[in-house]
């Protein structure tokens, strides 16, 4: 078995592709009756996350970076020409353009749809998506139009127009499937659409001019409350002109872009047994398991085969001024075609905590690959693997079991962008090795 350098064996680790509104009302409550939004006098200061100018200084939300991955944190009036970093765009046999303040998904094939698809999921509790039709598919066809809240494994929520009706429904994965409401659509009586969550339940709401609001339904979810992903689906369903179409004013005045949190709501002690949705990016290959088990995330790559497991986290995170901690229990066996890997990755640049055949190896990818610092690995004083950033450097730390007195690794001046970072867990190993072993990592963040 030949052996490799870190460097020289990058190219074998897989880089893999990532596949929160108009002002936020008052509202009297889940009775049926109209909601009509309290007018609040400006205040003394910025109230942050609700898409409002508090202190009327022109200004929203300014100086604010909590309700970071809430449903308010995603606001888009398209009038930038641009999707943006908030969306994934999706298109098959259609278009999706932004302009003049509005947003456009039209299909143009008969199997074709348009998709704008938020690129992190949002937390639901308290939660306000509110969104503006101006113009609808052909409501004589078979054409469809929805606002949909999707919990990635679970289950949906919509809000939907199909051939002239406006229907509430839910469902899970599974199959299980309630039509909470369903009316004839009418353009302006409907021209506004929102959900609303609170604590325990939500509810569907239309309005004719975003001010005054009428509930179609109130529910409560029959997949887990927690977060989700926000699309705008545009389908032809088989129609053969199934026309377009045209919103505006998602959640309010905003570019599309979210607010990155800090790295520190990103924390897992791995004791539930499921992997959960802060992971939505996690994968596996060449026949791995990657599971929950014991207290540990566990990440097993297939004896003899090609391939590994990696816990990729479903947002991107602020790094800057702050640190993320992996307790790594084990690595997988010693071998040079065996990596257990820690990384934070920004665009094509990646930071690396590596263990390959018993060497730890601190490295970072960026326009190539440097090996910043290569020692024997020691499971007893490298239990804790630390990304951690200050003063524009990034330093690898490690520490015994107790996570509590880190020595420096290596440490270089940022190169990338660590105010947004994925973190990914990543056990992998290359054919001919007939027991790689397991990868467990005990928790994330927290010590």
């Amino acid at each position: 078995m030949s052996t490799r350098s870190p460097a020289g064996h990058l190219i074998a680790i897989v880089s893999f592709l990532a596949l929160q509104i108009a002002a936020c009302m008052s509202r009297s409550g889940f009775d049926g009756q109209p909601v009509v939004p309290d007018v609040d006098p400006c205040l003394a200061e910025e109230a942050c996350d609700n898409g409002v100018d508090d202190d009327c200084d022109g200004l929203l939300d300014e100086g604010c970076i909590s309700g970071c991955g809430a449903l308010t944190s995603l606001r888009d009036d398209f009038d930038d020409a641009t999707p943006g970093s908030g969306w994934e765009v999706r298109t098959t046999g259609a278009t999706a353009t932004e302009a003049d303040g509005v947003l456009t998904l039209r299909p143009t094939a008969a199997n074709g749809s348009a998709t704008y698809y938020s690129s992190e999921v949002l937390a639901i509790a308290g939660g306000v998506v509110t969104l503006q039709v101006v113009e609808m598919v052909d409501t004589a066809s078979s054409a469809r139009f929805m606002l949909t809240l999707v919990r990635n494994g679970a289950g949906y929520l919509n809000l939907r127009q199909t051939q002239g009706a406006l229907i509430v429904e839910q469902g899970t994965f599974a199959g299980d499937y309630i039509a909470l409401a369903t009316l004839p659509y009418d353009p302006e009586a409907h021209r506004w659409w929102r959900f609303v969550f609170d604590t325990s339940q939500g509810a569907a709401e239309v309005s004719p001019d975003g001010l005054t609001w009428t509930q179609l339904a109130v529910f409560s979810l029959t997949f887990p409350a927690d977060v989700v992903h926000v699309g705008l689906v545009a389908e032809a369903a088989d129609a053969v002109s199934p026309g377009q179409a045209r919103v505006a004013d998602f959640n309010g005045a905003g570019s599309g872009a979210l607010s990155n949190c800090p790295i520190d709501a990103l924390a897992d002690d791995f004791d539930d047994g499921v992997i959960g949705p802060l992971w939505d990016r996690s994968f596996t290959s060449g026949g791995a398991i990657l599971v929950e088990s014991a207290g540990d995330v566990v990440l097993t790559p297939a004896a003899g085969l090609t391939g590994g497991a990696g816990l990729f986290s479903s947002n991107r995170y602020d790094l800057r001024g702050r640190s993320i901690t992996a307790r790594v229990t084990q690595v997988l066996a010693p071998s040079t075609s065996t990596d257990s890997v820690l990384r934070v990755t920004s665009g094509a640049s990646e930071a690396f905590f590596l263990v390959r055949n018993n060497r730890l190896v601190a490295l970072v990818a960026q326009n190539g690959s440097n090996v910043l610092a290569d020692v024997a690995y020691s499971a007893a004083q490298h239990r804790c693997w630390r990304f951690r950033e200050s003063g524009g450097t990034l330093f690898w730390e490690t520490a015994g079991g107790t996570c509590t007195t880190f020595a420096t690794l290596a440490s270089t001046p940022a190169g990338f962008d660590l105010g947004s970072v994925a973190v990914v867990i990543f056990a992998q190993a290359l054919a001919g090795v007939p027991n790689p072993g397991s990868m467990h990592v005990e928790s994330l963040t927290i010590p």
